[in-house]
């Protein structure tokens, strides 16, 4: 009993060490007050409105530290129930359809035109 306690202190531990290195991680890039998505589409410049990204750089500039940091604090609660099965699939699915839609969001805001995003918009879609 005392070694799985020292085991689920260390995890317990080490994953709130990762969601507050992650948590610093999105400050750092999202500093100057550009927290991506919040751009408001008639706010975007010209020289940006119709500017493309790839996917890869969307996950990795944005997505990346954002499921880091949302996975660690996720995987904390589920330790804290570990002994219910529920509890993990419930986890297991609130992070992977808010990452989806979340991912989801970021293509359209970053590789869509101004014309495309009012076009989504007027679906009603979001």
């Amino acid at each position: 009993m005392p070694v799985y306690g020292i085991f689920f202190i260390y995890i317990y531990e080490k994953c709130w060490f990762m969601a507050f290195f992650s948590y610093l991680f999105m400050k750092k890039r999202h500093s100057g007050g550009q927290r991506f998505g919040t751009e408001s589409p008639d706010l975007i410049r010209p020289e940006k409105k119709f500017q493309v990204k790839m996917v890869i750089s969307v996950s990795l500039d944005t997505t990346f530290p954002t499921v880091l940091f949302f996975f660690c604090i996720f995987r904390c609660v589920e330790i804290q129930f570990h002994f219910f099965f529920f509890y993990k699939v419930f986890w297991f699915l609130l992070t992977y359809s808010f990452f989806f839609f979340k991912s989801l969001y970021a293509q359209i805001m970053t590789s869509w035109s101004l014309d495309a995003w009012k076009f989504v918009k007027e679906l009603e879609i979001f």
